[in-house]
């Protein structure tokens, strides 16, 4: 699957996920209530500005990602990525090396990006919280997005040192 996102262009990206996130939110709209019209225009502004949010993120991984690899060899990539997250501990230096360096990179980016969207989910937690409370109780469905997101922002770090720690203590 990463490979065929590493080959894919960025307008065929841009567009399975405008398509997915159109249908999502159009299908969460209906749910709510309102006309069909408004739903389907809501659904797909809102739905081309998460693609292009979602698109951009995809690409810059697969950027920092084979930054981080480098000349690694194509099977020992794998091994490096799932070793980066979670899995067993590579026993060839040169993948461990390798997953070290994405775990590494993992971290500093998520150092740039995490207050931002931090706020930017918090936010849109207050919105549908508040979508609620005056509106409709079925908008409460946006709410776990938003949280599980904002949760798996929150404790990703301490994650990544922890694995980073792991995979570091193994060599």
């Amino acid at each position: 699957m990463r490979e065929r996102l590493n080959t894919m262009p960025t307008w065929a990206l841009l567009l399975i996920t405008w398509l997915l996130w159109t249908v999502v939110i159009f299908v969460l709209c209906v749910v709510a209530g309102g006309s069909l019209l408004w739903n389907a225009v809501f659904s797909l502004g809102i739905g081309l500005i998460v693609a292009a949010g979602l698109t951009f993120a995809i690409k810059t991984r697969l950027r920092w990602e084979n930054r981080a690899l480098g000349d690694v060899p194509k099977d020992a990539r794998r091994v490096a990525l799932k070793a980066a997250w979670k899995g067993p501990i590579p026993t060839d230096p040169e993948t461990r090396a390798a997953a070290i360096h994405v775990a590494q990179e993992q971290l500093r980016q998520m150092r740039r990006s995490r207050p931002i969207l931090i706020i930017a989910l918090s936010l849109g937690l207050v919105a549908a919280v508040g979508g609620a409370i005056v509106d409709s109780p079925w908008r409460l469905l946006y709410v776990l997005p938003f949280a599980g997101l904002l949760a798996q922002f929150l404790i990703a770090p301490r994650r990544i040192r922890r694995r980073l720690a792991l995979l570091s203590e193994s060599g």
